[in-house]
């Protein structure tokens, strides 16, 4: 016999075994509920986030030129430093 603390009951492997047939065991599954179809066009959401990602892309290096550009104005007076 298995003691089950959670609840409180004895349980033997046999009544174990037919409580966990009726559940799936499996990263990334909700276990006990019901299979349901995802309910938007996988196509559709790949392209809009293809497109979102293109334009950071594009937002990154605009960001950059005007870092590179900002640096560029800096200026050190010689012989002072650490």
């Amino acid at each position: 016999m298995h003691r089950c603390k959670t609840f409180g009951r004895r349980l033997n492997l046999q009544q174990i075994v037919a409580i966990l047939e009726h559940y799936v065991l499996a990263l990334g599954r909700c276990v006990g509920l019901p299979d349901e179809e995802d309910d938007f066009d996988f196509a559709e959401r790949f392209a809009a986030l293809k497109a979102e990602f293109e334009a950071q892309i594009q937002e990154k290096a605009k960001l950059n030129q005007a870092i590179a550009e900002n640096l560029a104005k800096v200026k050190i007076p010689e012989g002072k430093g650490p």
